[in-house]
């Protein structure tokens, strides 16, 4: 049994299986991320082994109106000749053709982007990552993207203060330094996780009625 995942990050889950020769075989994933579980069990039947696969959501605690809805990622079942490498081929195929919805050719490619959090987390201010924008636009990136930390009060204290730039890391705002990162030919992006915030945050005291509060946590969680 495994499990793990989130919606908004991490690996797509998937497992590929081959016979012992590696002659043929298959694989069966989600096509997006997800909370997850994927398990496995051998068993005998009538003198025949047996492989029981289980792929489901986990974790999944919410209530459904009577006529409701909830969209779940699709479960994919490929099989596949060859060994494990031709069926990773395959289901990356099965992804760029039919989950990617591939418009033309230069579109197979992902593109190639620099996200600041990785390596310099809260500590971090318009100087360096102007320099990081440079050398990176020199390398060939596309787009530049400031994570979180941006915002007055930092990760996690700040969250919710989706409108208040941190002037001590950006003294110029944000869209000047976006402005910087497009002069370089890049794109830019950014990082806000409205789905909750804190408590004292700028978005729940002006905005109360969109949020409730979570027992046990000092935070929001919104509706």
């Amino acid at each position: 049994l495994i499990h793990g995942g989130r919606s908004t990050e991490t690996e797509a889950p998937y497992a590929i299986l081959t016979d012992r020769d590696e002659t043929c075989g298959f694989f069966y994933a989600y096509e997006w991320p997800c909370r997850w579980i994927f398990s496995s069990s051998q068993f005998m039947r009538n003198g025949i082994p047996i492989l029981s696969l289980l792929a489901h959501v986990a974790e999944v605690e919410t209530d459904l109106p009577p006529g409701g809805e909830m969209i779940f990622p699709k479960a994919v079942l490929g099989f596949f000749r060859g060994n494990e490498t031709a069926g990773m081929n395959l289901l990356r195929k099965h992804v760029i053709s039919h989950v990617r919805r591939v418009r033309s050719e230069t579109d197979r490619f992902l593109p190639v982007f620099y996200n600041h959090w990785f390596g310099h987390g809260n500590q971090f201010d318009e100087e360096l990552l102007k320099e990081e924008a440079r050398v990176y636009a020199e390398l060939g990136c596309e787009y530049f993207v400031v994570d979180t930390g941006w915002h007055k009060d930092g990760f996690r204290a700040g969250i919710g203060n989706w409108e208040i730039e941190d002037r001590a890391k950006f003294p110029h705002g944000m869209a000047a330094f976006s402005e910087y990162v497009r002069s370089r030919g890049m794109k830019f992006g950014t990082w806000l996780e409205p789905e909750f915030a804190m408590g004292d945050s700028d978005w729940v005291e002006r905005h109360p009625d969109w949020f409730y509060t979570a027992p046990g946590r000092r935070d929001f969680v919104n509706h």
